[in-house]
């Protein structure tokens, strides 16, 4: 059986996968998915947050990821980007 940070590994290459086709909704998931198995690793984090800035979607709702910050926004707040399309 895999350790949670192969299988972690794994799930970030199948986010990798499913943003080269443009499946943004899945690349969240496995991105969110390894995370959940290993908060330490700052790609998942960023690669997360490519698929938001990349994704066509007019509006998506972000939540900080808290873990990432050590101290000035531990509170997890919550907004929103009206992107729109360009």
């Amino acid at each position: 059986m895999a350790s949670d940070g192969a299988r972690a590994v794994e799930l970030k290459n199948k986010g990798n996968q499913a943003f080269k086709e443009h499946d943004w909704d899945a690349a969240i998931e496995f991105y969110t998915k390894a995370i959940e198995l290993n908060d330490k690793e700052p790609t998942f984090y960023t690669n997360r947050a490519q698929v938001r800035m990349t994704s066509p979607r007019n509006t998506w709702e972000v939540q900080t990821d808290e873990n990432m910050f050590t101290g000035a926004n531990k509170g997890g707040s919550i907004w929103s980007c009206d992107c729109g399309r360009y």
